[in-house]
């Protein structure tokens, strides 16, 4: 169809890209399991990564994707990906990568080994991914990882967390200039505070209460809200989105971080 102005008016409903398939890291639970689940629903056969075998096979199972066994933070890990996809025969043209887990301690208490690891977790592999991953990829492929609201801002109680993924943002920033003249899309989906398994069970009873009142819409972030989103992204139907790291915090960050002016009634006077 071609709009008045001369231009050709998309199948805005209709996926870019269905037809090739697509990889999943962390897709054991959580935002992995509800993003291998969105990629399937639009026809792509889906790799379902993940640390635990026993959690890739039963996502693998209910999506009708691959299981693969691998901790791609180790060279090893990502080499049994990469022997997968050759196995396979599959044009892998989308990426998505979930892996990372916060580990929590006070700026003045981070440990060698716990920093390590830390970064070990959420940069070195997305650096393996973008090294050794990437050139087997078709031009136009996506590759979006899965980062955190604390990388544009810092977490209390979570400084090498918030420092891993700080580095992982610019790392996403960087790649996505290197690779755009093969016109590979990287970019990030940051969330807040994801109401994933794990965090229900740290955040139980009042706590839960006390994270929800500091959220503008008044509750956690789903998995399945962030999966959504990783869609959006992965899909590329934004050919122009790369580099590009969406906060999606249920609108902390747009929150002026003090009292309401109007609380009281009229608005104090200012003079600035």
């Amino acid at each position: 169809m071609v709009d008045r102005d001369g231009s050709e008016v998309p199948d805005y409903l209709t996926p870019v890209r269905s037809d090739g398939a697509a990889i999943v890291f962390g897709a054991g639970n959580g935002i992995g399991r509800q993003a291998a689940h969105a990629l399937a629903q639009t026809g792509k056969r889906t790799i379902c990564v993940d640390i635990d075998d026993r959690r890739a096979r039963r996502v693998a199972d209910e999506i009708g994707g691959i299981a693969c066994s691998a901790d791609a933070t180790e060279q090893v890990g990502m080499e049994r990906v990469i022997e997968v996809i050759e196995t396979e025969g599959l044009v892998v043209d989308c990426v998505v990568d979930v892996i990372g887990v916060a580990y929590f301690s006070r700026v003045d208490e981070i440990d060698d080994g716990s920093w390590d690891r830390q970064l070990a977790i959420v940069v070195d592999h997305a650096r393996r991914i973008l090294r050794d991953l990437q050139p087997r990829l078709p031009d136009g492929a996506t590759i979006t990882f899965v980062s955190s609201a604390v990388a544009h801002s810092g977490g209390q109680g979570m400084a090498a967390y918030a420092a891993a993924k700080a580095a992982l943002h610019s790392l996403v920033q960087s790649a996505a200039v290197e690779l755009a003249e093969r016109r590979v899309l990287v970019n990030a989906v940051s969330p807040g505070v994801v109401a994933t398994p794990r965090m229900n069970e740290l955040l139980a009873g009042k706590r839960a209460e006390e994270f929800a009142r500091a959220i503008p819409l008044g509750r956690l972030v789903t998995p399945q809200e962030v999966a959504a989103a990783l869609l959006f992204v992965a899909l590329g139907s934004c050919g122009s989105l790369t580099g590009q790291s969406i906060v999606i915090d249920g609108g902390v960050s747009a929150r002026f971080p003090y009292p309401d002016f109007v609380d009281r009634g009229r608005p104090p006077r200012s003079d600035g």
